[in-house]
């Protein structure tokens, strides 16, 4: 275990050198991930590009776990730009989950993010980056302080797949606070403080869950089912113009993730897969329409006779891996017919 280049976004990262045919990464921008040597090679080409960076390292990071082989690498290079306002909604939400507290008050998040990335270009000043991550050469202090520093501030550009700093400032300083006066100036040296107004939008939106445009997947975190996600469940989400969102590496033992449960109080519906009979799909379908919301019930045909009786009598949208294309069809179809169109519907 070392201080390494990020292969995907090139900020340091936890190198767990698992063996030639994986590597696994903590990366202090993009969080845990798996990388194979084909997702590597397909991913090279595009690290010169910080919107298409942006756009990868933002679906790591609400993807923890993922392993990037060349399918992955592939779908991950076909991802679309946020929108601004979607970038803000996200941002924002981070924010508040940084800074729970009432009155608190925080330096702005650029200054965070300009910091760590200077602090990777002094490194890199001191030979070859490459040479900095392996040997621990620092100039601003010991590797595990250097990682500690960024993992703290670079999380502000991921968590909206921001693309770079300057954009990082423009969304803090003239949507967030000028625009929409969720943020003001308050304190001492310019920091920042959630308005009453950023509160009550938070509020809204977590007790009106109607307005969100987010769809919660439910499913099996397996390498065999990333192309059902990919290439069905991911893409007819999207054309029925939601945003779809699921947690990847929780291993689930009879338990649910606070996390998994925010997401799911706060998302517009529930796809749930029970493709592999996993008791953390069940709980999260259960805990969705425990709370009134809408879930959609798939699951490959070879598995649909046992699925356990409680559940039986829903209907479930069934596919088989040869015919993906009527899969995603159906699934279009069933959220249209039951939630309607969503706002980036084509």
């Amino acid at each position: 275990m070392s201080i390494a280049k990020c292969p995907i976004c090139e900020s340091p990262a936890i190198d767990y050198e698992l063996s030639p045919d994986i590597g696994s990464f903590n990366c202090s921008r993009c969080g845990p991930f798996n990388i194979t040597p084909k997702g590597n090679h397909l991913l090279a080409k595009v690290r010169a590009n910080p919107e298409i960076i942006g756009n990868i390292s933002g679906y790591i990071f609400a993807h923890l776990g993922i392993v990037v082989d060349e399918e992955k690498a592939t779908f991950l290079l076909s991802l679309r730009s946020l929108s601004i306002s979607e970038k803000a909604n996200l941002l924002f939400q981070f924010i508040t989950k940084r800074h729970p507290k009432i009155g608190a008050t925080f330096y702005p998040p650029d200054f965070a993010v300009e910091s760590a990335i200077t602090q990777i270009n002094i490194a890199g000043s001191v030979g070859t980056r490459e040479k900095f991550y392996s040997d621990g050469l620092a100039l601003t202090g010991r590797p595990d302080e250097f990682y500690a520093n960024c993992d703290k501030n670079l999380k502000w550009l991921s968590c909206a797949s921001i693309s770079d700093g300057p954009e990082l400032k423009f969304i803090v300083r003239k949507i967030l606070i000028e625009e929409r006066r969720y943020l003001e100036v308050a304190g001492q040296d310019r920091q920042l403080s959630i308005t009453p107004k950023g509160w009550d939008y938070l509020s809204n939106n977590r007790d009106n869950a109607s307005q969100s445009t987010t769809a919660f997947v439910a499913m099996w975190f397996h390498n065999k089912m990333d192309h059902i996600y990919n290439n069905a469940i991911y893409q007819s989400i999207s054309d029925a113009g939601f945003t779809p969102s699921r947690i990847d590496g929780v291993h689930h033992n009879n338990r649910i993730d606070d996390e998994i449960k925010v997401r799911i109080k706060e998302c517009k519906f529930l796809v749930a897969d029970f493709t592999g009979w996993r008791g953390g799909v069940y709980f999260e379908a259960g805990f969705a329409l425990g709370l009134g919301k809408p879930v959609i019930w798939t699951v490959k045909k070879t598995y649909l006779r046992n699925i356990h009786f409680d559940v039986r009598q829903y209907a479930f949208i069934t596919w088989t891996e040869n015919d993906l294309p009527a899969f995603r069809k159906q699934l279009l179809d069933r959220i249209k017919l039951t939630i309607g169109k969503g706002p980036k519907a084509l």
